[in-house]
């Protein structure tokens, strides 16, 4: 079992940190993964240095985080 959370620009860090706490109260050996969202229809993607700050904290909170591109785009699965 894994958790996957797509970042987008948009992503709030309240929002961010509010999923990982979640998933810390309730299941913190989790997989948890960040998915930066690969920039399509009009969807700004984040930043990289919006993404390390997400996976930091994430690191902080859980114990198996890892960031993972959104492949199915770049290989026109969509």
């Amino acid at each position: 079992m894994y958790i996957k959370l797509v970042v987008a620009a948009e992503t709030t860090m309240a929002e961010f940190r509010q999923a990982v706490n979640l998933v810390a109260e309730t299941a913190p050996e989790t997989l948890f993964i960040i998915q930066p969202v690969t920039p399509f229809g009009g969807c700004q993607a984040a930043s990289p240095e919006q993404i390390l700050q997400c996976q930091n904290y994430a690191l902080s909170k859980l114990a198996d985080v890892r960031v993972i591109p959104q492949t199915h785009k770049m290989i026109g699965q969509i």
